[in-house]
């Protein structure tokens, strides 16, 4: 089993902040927490840029698929995660690289809901960047993927799409991409609004029965309360989400893709959508 820990996400889930309270030994620290960024990552940047993605401009290989090039993955690995000596480390472009992850790393993931992700309360031209980015990602490895997906990029290409409205379902089909591996490797999911919401005993419990490799869950559940942003939060993102008035355009994606999202509906469209702003 690997001895090596990785937290897989995708940009603006709060990994940065989750991944601190993790603890997990040996963290890559000096490149932002993601070693496999090219964007972060400078002084691997030539070795990693080749297969693995970022924000722009490298954004080409980050939907580029495991299984599309793992011996170049493996190549890449080797030259530079390695001879680095680092125990841990963090990637929110992981959502077509899981496997790769899962075989050199002992992984959990992370999740946000759309409604938390959007439009972003800082830097909200880097979250429009880094949707925009990924959808391109998408559409340059699309020989690569699975043929739904493909069917559902057809829905974003349309011209009728906005660009709000293609920057949403992006996210809603890398969190699928993710979820799907994260299920297929046994990978344990965290989702973001559990972490700000529950009380200290319930959070406690729900980070006992994900089992995360490599740290006390009655711990990080204490760290993890004394950390998190304040009750208002969530509200307040949501708040900004409804102002994009995309969220029928969400319900019309999800339904297109039926049987495909439908083991991921809890994470993708959970019950919870409604109530942290009361309703």
């Amino acid at each position: 089993m690997p001895k090596q820990y990785a937290l897989l996400s995708l940009p603006r889930s709060g990994s940065t902040w989750f991944w601190q309270q993790l603890q997990w030994p040996g963290r890559a620290r000096d490149c932002n927490g993601e070693f496999f960024n090219p964007g972060t990552n400078r002084r691997h940047c030539a070795n990693l840029c080749t297969m693995f993605g970022a924000h722009p401009p490298y954004e080409d290989n980050a939907a580029l698929p495991s299984s599309a090039a793992s011996a170049r993955l493996e190549d890449a690995y080797h030259r530079s995660w390695k001879p680095a000596g680092f125990q841990s480390t963090k990637e929110v472009w992981a959502c077509c690289k899981v496997p790769f992850f899962a075989g050199h790393f002992r992984c959990a993931a992370l999740v946000r809901h759309r409604q938390y992700t959007f439009p972003g309360r800082e830097n909200r031209e880097w979250t429009d960047r880094w949707y925009d980015g990924l959808y391109r990602s998408f559409l340059h490895n699309i020989l690569f993927l699975p043929v739904p997906v493909c069917r559902l990029l057809d829905r974003l290409k349309r011209q009728d799409c906005s660009p709000v409205e293609r920057r949403v379902g992006t996210h809603i089909l890398a969190s699928y991409m993710l979820l799907y591996d994260c299920d297929k490797y046994s990978i344990p999911v965290v989702r973001y609004h559990c972490l700000t919401r529950l009380p200290q005993d319930e959070l406690r419990d729900y980070l006992i029965g994900l089992n995360i490799p490599g740290v006390n869950a009655v711990d990080l559940a204490a760290r993890v309360v004394k950390t998190r942003k304040t009750p208002d939060f969530l509200p307040s993102k949501v708040w900004a989400y409804k102002k994009y008035n995309v969220e029928p355009f969400c319900q019309e994606f999800l339904k297109l893709g039926g049987g495909l999202f439908e083991p991921f509906l809890e994470y993708l469209n959970p019950a919870e959508f409604c109530v942290a702003d009361g309703r």
